[in-house]
């Protein structure tokens, strides 16, 4: 395989829907956005991010704190794909 990631991002309906067809199956999930799924025998830290235009979505995952100016969601998410790296035998990329 050219790339091996262990960490699988995708944006948008189209992305996820490829991704899925991929037939993963889920290990932890850590809330609607991100999940440590198995494809074949390798595990990979998935997170399904929406684009900024679907507005309602996108501000939810990104959870932005006002009083601290922070997007404390993607703190979190990069934390827990941080922490899956270091963690599991997915330590590729």
């Amino acid at each position: 395989m050219i790339l091996d990631p262990a960490i699988v991002v995708t944006q948008g309906k189209e992305a996820k829907e490829a991704f899925l067809s991929l037939h993963p199956s889920e290990h932890t999930r850590f809330d609607e956005f991100a999940s440590v799924v198995t494809i074949g025998s390798k595990q990979y830290f998935w997170l399904h991010a929406y684009h900024p235009s679907n507005w309602g979505a996108f501000n939810k995952q990104r959870a932005f704190e006002k009083v601290t100016n922070q997007a404390t969601g993607w703190i979190r998410y990069s934390e827990l794909a941080l922490e899956f790296v270091q963690t599991s035998s997915a330590g590729r990329c």
